[in-house]
């Protein structure tokens, strides 16, 4: 049940970033970001439910699975979006990565701090990297 409830939010949130990506502006990255901000879905200020059921579930429990590939879906996400925004960028695997860690620090403290502060300073130190790289 929490494995299929998990893949049903991650279907979600996918369709949403898929069509914010449609509509975005170039750095397209930081759009993963806004994709956080603006799901009115999510119980935002219970933080990420992937990372909260992380936290609970058992290395082996099927949901784990999901949650890894909601995770991997996402960093691999910002890599391509990087290579586009940044075709120059020295490593843009490196810079993917940053952005990711930025994304999840982030998405923790919405849970943490009970509103998206951090998100958007996340995303303007985002914005800083890509720029530098670009």
């Amino acid at each position: 049940l929490v494995a299929a409830y998990l893949q049903q939010r991650h279907e979600i949130w996918w369709a949403h970033l898929a069509q914010r990506l449609t509509d975005a502006a170039s750095p397209k990255a930081l759009t993963v970001f806004d994709a956080y901000l603006d799901h009115n879905d999510l119980d935002t200020d219970r933080g990420c439910a992937f990372l909260n059921a992380a936290a609970e579930l058992p290395a082996d429990h099927p949901g784990v699975a999901v949650i890894r590939e909601h995770k991997r879906a996402v960093r691999d996400k910002l890599a391509e979006l990087v290579r586009v925004d940044a075709p120059h960028a020295e490593d843009p695997d490196a810079l993917a990565e940053e952005l990711f860690l930025l994304l999840e620090g982030a998405v923790t403290h919405i849970g943490i701090d009970g509103d998206s502060k951090r998100m958007r300073t996340a995303k303007r130190i985002a914005s800083a990297h890509i720029e530098a790289q670009g």
